[in-house]
């Protein structure tokens, strides 16, 4: 069960950092002047590789 659960989670996580990858590369696109899209993408991995800690932490609990 929690094998499951675990590469559930890991899949959403390659997922949605796939979709800040893309997200990254057409903010560099856009913001060759400003890196403002640059930041916005970087607070945003910084963001779910905390979350990702913190559910890694609760399964470890877990099992």
């Amino acid at each position: 069960m929690s094998d499951q659960i675990s590469i559930f989670i890991l899949q959403s996580y390659i997922k949605i950092l796939f979709q800040v990858f893309k997200f990254h590369v057409s903010g560099l696109k856009f913001n060759r002047r400003g890196r403002r899209g640059f930041r916005k993408g970087r607070k945003v991995i910084i963001k779910l590789c905390e979350l990702f800690a913190l559910v890694e932490i609760k399964l470890r609990k877990k099992t």
